[in-house]
């Protein structure tokens, strides 16, 4: 049975409270990820997915394509992508992601705080299945260019909707997000409502060949450019 995510999520947490540990400040300064274990709670990961699925069986999703620094074409990239906010609001539950939309904004509060960055209110999101044997390769999210746009891609996120129900991601499963630094990588499994945060412009990373099928929601915090 459906539940309104949103009135449980904000009535259990206040919307002031910080959802971020310290630890995020030296991570992005570092050029480094931050993982935040634990980010979406299990029901509301449900929900999510029960979202998602009503989107793709609407026929909302499409093939993702690629930015101009990724190589702006589709063969970067085997995934499937569809917005969660232009949709018809009446399919799936919306409510989960106005939940998941809300706690994101706290994200975007803490970020402007503790890095000392203007990130506008508009932010950047979709939701992406990577069908077994997806992938996308290394990149990175963004560039500084004198191109006219109002802003930029300042910091990248990924909450992973993975069944928490299904058995725990593995190495052998692949779809690990592997990102690249000083000629070495470490790799970061997708494990259900984690999220990743990190500098659209320092990170170099990719998504390895999954085995599985692997959702998230992904999305921009943007910076003005003037």
């Amino acid at each position: 049975m459906m539940f309104n995510a949103l009135v449980v999520w904000l009535t259990a947490h206040e919307c002031t409270a910080l959802v971020l540990d310290p630890s995020f400040k030296q991570a992005l300064a570092a050029g480094r990820v931050h993982r935040e274990v634990g980010f979406a709670p299990e029901r509301l990961v449900d929900d999510l997915r029960y979202d998602i699925d009503a989107l793709e069986q609407l026929g909302r999703f499409g093939p993702a394509g690629s930015g101009p620094r990724a190589g702006g074409d589709t063969g970067m990239r085997s995934a499937l992508f569809a917005d969660p906010i232009d949709r018809p609001r009446d399919v799936g539950c919306f409510d989960a992601f106005a939940a998941l939309w809300e706690r994101l904004g706290i994200v975007r509060e803490e970020l402007m705080e503790g890095l000392d960055r203007d990130l506008i209110e508009n932010v950047e999101v979709h939701y992406v299945r990577y069908p077994e044997g997806g992938y996308f390769q290394r990149h990175v999210d963004d560039y500084e260019a004198n191109d006219g746009a109002p802003s930029r891609r300042s910091v990248s996120f990924i909450c992973y909707l993975n069944d928490p129900g299904a058995p725990a991601w593995t190495e052998r499963d692949g779809g690990a997000l592997r990102v690249h630094s000083d000629g070495a990588y470490y790799e970061i499994l997708p494990d259900a409502g984690s999220l990743v945060l990190f500098d659209s412009m320092a990170v170099e990373h990719e998504v390895r060949p999954t085995r599985r099928e692997r959702t998230c929601l992904i999305g921009w915090f943007h910076a003005p450019t003037a």
